[in-house]
C-alpha cells in the first residue's frame, strides 16, 4: 500500500503538464521534501504564484501538490486563475488549507468566502491569510455546508479527504455546525464557487437553490469523485442538478487558454468545471494576464 501510494504520487508529478521538461528535478523536489519533513523541519514556506506564498506541512497533500507541480489541480486552478475577476466573489466550499482562497484573493485580488469545518484545516487557512496579508478580503467560516442548517459529524484526521458521517465510528470525529449557501450569499454579487466536500456536493447544491435560480453564480468547480453514493447520490445526480439551472460542463486548457464544451461526460473521479455562458468564459480567459508560477520553475501561464 505504501509503495503503491508513492508510485501514484511520482506518476502524478512526472505526468503533470508543468513538469513536462523537468521530470527529474520534480522527483528530486519530492524526495527532498520527504527527507526534510521527516527529519529536519515541521513546515516549509514557499513562493507560489506571483507574490503569493504557501505553507507546506508533512502529509498535507492539498498544499504539497502545489510544491511538486506548481498547480496541483492544473485545469481547475488554471481556469480560476484566468476566469475570475477582481469584482467577483469566490466561494471556497471545503477549503481545506485554503490554496484556492489564496489563488483568488492574493493573486486575483477578489473577495473570498472560505468555508472549512475541520478546525485543524481552518487554522491552516488563517495561517495562509496572515502570510499573504489578505485577511481583509476573506470572510472565513469554520462550518460545513449542506441543504439545511444544523449539525453533522465529520471525520477529522484524513487531510483533504475528511467527510460527513452519519454516526460515530472508529475514526476520530467532530460535530460541526452546518450552514447553507442560501444563507451566506446575497443577490448583489457574482460568484465563482468551488465545491470539494467528498461526496456531499448534492446536498450543498440543494442548499443553494435560491442563489442558483437567481443566476448570480457564473461558474462552478465541483468535485465528482463517486463518494456521493455514501449519501444516496451519484455523480450524475449532481450533474443533472446543475444542468437544470442552465450550467454545462467544459474542458479547459490553461496553457492554450482553450475552452471546449463537453458534448458527453464521463465521470472519472475528478473535478468538473461548469459555466453559464461559454462566450463570456472564453473572453475572460483569453484576456486574463499571465502569472508567474514559482513552484513550477518560473513558468508563466
Amino acid at each position: 500500500m505504501f509503495f503503491f501510494r508513492i508510485f501514484s504520487i511520482i506518476n502524478f508529478i512526472v505526468n503533470h503538464p508543468l513538469n513536462k521538461n523537468r521530470k527529474c528535478y520534480s522527483i528530486l523536489r519530492f524526495i527532498n521534501w520527504q527527507i526534510l519533513s521527516r527529519f529536519f523541519i515541521k513546515k516549509l514556506y514557499f513562493n507560489w504564484i506571483d507574490d503569493s506564498r504557501l505553507i507546506a506541512y508533512k502529509g498535507e497533500s492539498a498544499i504539497t501538490g502545489n510544491l511538486y507541480t506548481g498547480l496541483s489541480e492544473f485545469n481547475e486552478m488554471g481556469f480560476l486563475l484566468h476566469f475570475l475577476n477582481e469584482d467577483d466573489v469566490f466561494v471556497d466550499v471545503g477549503a481545506n488549507s485554503g490554496a484556492y482562497t489564496v489563488l483568488a484573493s492574493k493573486i486575483i485580488g477578489s473577495k473570498s468566502i472560505s468555508i472549512e469545518p475541520i478546525k485543524k484545516s481552518y487554522k491552516r487557512i488563517i495561517e495562509h491569510l496572515k502570510i499573504n496579508k489578505i485577511k481583509q478580503l476573506v470572510s472565513t467560516h469554520n462550518c460545513g455546508i449542506g441543504k439545511k442548517p444544523g449539525k453533522l459529524l465529520f471525520t477529522n484526521n484524513n487531510d483533504s479527504m475528511n467527510r460527513v458521517i452519519h454516526e460515530r465510528c472508529e475514526e476520530s470525529t467532530s460535530l460541526c455546525k452546518i450552514k447553507t449557501l442560501n444563507s451566506l450569499l446575497n443577490k448583489k454579487n457574482f460568484y465563482v464557487i468551488k465545491i470539494d466536500t467528498e461526496g456531499f456536493e448534492y446536498n450543498v447544491l440543494k442548499g443553494a437553490d435560491k442563489i442558483l435560480k437567481r443566476g448570480n453564480i457564473i461558474a462552478l468547480i465541483v468535485e465528482l469523485n463517486g463518494c456521493g453514493k455514501t449519501y444516496g447520490f451519484t455523480n450524475n445526480d449532481v450533474h443533472q442538478e446543475l444542468l437544470s439551472y442552465g450550467y454545462f460542463p467544459i474542458n479547459y486548457d490553461p496553457i492554450l487558454r482553450k475552452i471546449k464544451k463537453k458534448t458527453s461526460i464521463e465521470f472519472i473521479n475528478n473535478n468538473v468545471i461548469y459555466v453559464k455562458d461559454i462566450s463570456i468564459a472564453k473572453k475572460r480567459c483569453s484576456k486574463s494576464k499571465s502569472r508567474l508560477v514559482h513552484s513550477a520553475y518560473g513558468i508563466k501561464i
